[in-house]
């Protein structure tokens, strides 16, 4: 069984085709586009300039301490995995 969607109204190949209609979901109203760009503005204002300047992340203490917490996590996922005790012929 197949399920195949046909074309209501195909146009012909002699039939003029107009221009695409611009669409009136994508259209913000005045007041929509206001709150918004007061929302954008306070949101510039509240924003905390960058507190670690021109740093990397990883070689800044909260990197280092992500990158000890993944290599302890993955230290320990190997750990269980060899000292498991579950001894199943299916696993």
């Amino acid at each position: 069984m197949t399920l195949v969607v046909a074309p209501a109204r195909a146009a012909r190949a002699d039939e003029p085709t107009s221009p695409p209609r611009a669409s009136t979901l994508t259209t913000l109203s005045p007041a929509s586009r206001a709150i918004l760009q007061q929302t954008a503005r306070k949101s510039e204002q509240t924003q905390a300039p960058n507190s670690g300047g021109d740093q990397a992340f990883f070689k800044s203490p909260k990197g280092a301490l992500v990158i000890a917490l993944i290599g302890a996590g993955a230290g320990y996922a190997l750990y269980s995995k060899v000292h498991d005790r579950v001894a199943s012929p299916v696993r």
